[in-house]
């Protein structure tokens, strides 16, 4: 894979993630186990950082999977996997060091389950992205293929291939490769709604008493903390692929 490619997917990405786990994740468990910060706006304010950031971490590095799926096979953008999965070990495993730096010690008494499901998560959109966007690539170039094949043999003149790469406008349902990153934003935010629903169940379970005065807050939380950063981060990918194709097919 061309260098300039990786180079601006490690800075971008890794940039991203170390910020998260280096800065957000330390300053939330502080603020969140001090009752008097807990209420205040800088708690919200983290807490919201930390979501905008893990959704802008995962549209960059989709952003990547993208151009590189259109480029070339899965075989070929094993460095680019590579690099991937270590930002993703950077995330993770440094967000529990990071914990046990704020709480003094490793404790397996913390609950770290919710960063396996995460990371499960997170590569499972990863792999649908990487297989959804080749498909797309090359079962569109086939059908032209064949429709140039089939016009050849019959004395017809067929138009020009339209690129699918760089995208032509920030909402287009009628490019393939453009509505698999639709899709790939859609199932990120939905994976995240459902994540947030299903903590709303367990701490009604746990007795937390939820009632109709609570639906304007969660709503704007779902807007702020979901939505927004879901839907800014679906035009980073449309803006960042003309930049990463172009460095790609500029080697």
């Amino acid at each position: 894979m061309p260098k300039p490619f990786l180079k601006l997917a490690s800075l971008l990405i890794f940039g991203i993630y170390g910020i998260y786990t280096v800065l957000l994740v330390p300053a939330y468990q502080v603020i969140s186990s001090d009752f008097v910060l807990m209420n205040t706006l800088w708690f919200d304010l983290v807490d919201m950082l930390m979501q905008w950031g893990e959704v802008l971490g995962i549209c960059t590095v989709l952003t990547f999977l993208i151009a590189a799926a259109h480029q070339c096979p899965p075989k070929e953008s094993k460095p680019l996997y590579y690099l991937i999965g270590g930002a993703l070990l950077l995330k993770y495993a440094g967000s529990i060091i990071a914990l046990s730096a704020v709480y003094g010690s490793f404790d397996l008494t913390l609950n770290y389950s919710g960063y396996i499901i995460s990371l499960l998560l997170e590569t499972a959109i990863f792999c649908f992205t990487v297989w959804k966007a080749r498909t797309c690539t090359v079962s569109y170039y086939r059908t032209h293929r064949d429709q140039q094949n089939a016009a050849a043999t019959l004395g017809k003149e067929v138009e020009e291939c339209t690129p699918l790469l760089p995208f032509a406008r920030f909402f287009d349902r009628t490019a393939p490769l453009q509505r698999a990153a639709m899709l790939s934003v859609g199932v990120t935010a939905a994976a995240r709604l459902l994540a947030f629903i299903i903590d709303d169940i367990a701490y009604s379970m746990a007795g937390a008493i939820y009632t109709a005065a609570d639906i304007p807050v969660t709503l704007l939380y779902w807007l702020l903390h979901i939505l927004i950063p879901c839907f800014l981060g679906y035009l980073l990918v449309v803006v960042l692929t003309k930049k990463a194709f172009r460095l790609y097919t500029a080697a």
